[in-house]
């Protein structure tokens, strides 16, 4: 449900968006397209968490940009690789702030 809401937030906001329940069909998705970014919550079911998910993304596609979000406290002690964090729940112009940062950089 806030996996929904959240794309159309985006979407909303000029974003184009494609959606995964989990890190498994995320990477079939991201197979499929071209993205710049990826937008990923740390703790997933299936066999990809968020990290995982990250990890092989960016070494099949080395210029994605990466977001993490978690709302468990002990995920934000651990190093982002290459990416930034973002606890949960976010407000939807801290997430866009980000968003417009990464796509800057």
């Amino acid at each position: 449900m806030l996996r929904e809401l959240t794309a159309e937030d985006l979407r909303d906001s000029g974003h184009s968006v494609a959606c995964a329940e989990n890190g498994d069909v995320a990477l079939k998705v991201l197979e499929q397209e071209s993205f710049d970014l990826l937008l990923t919550d740390i703790r997933m079911p299936g066999k990809l968490d968020g990290w995982e998910l990250a990890r092989t993304a960016r070494a099949r596609w080395p210029g994605i940009k990466v977001v993490y979000l978690s709302g468990y406290s002990p995920d934000v002690q651990q190093p982002v690789p290459g990416g930034r964090f973002l606890k949960k729940p976010c407000r939807l112009e801290e997430l866009l702030r980000v968003l417009d940062e990464l796509a800057a950089a």
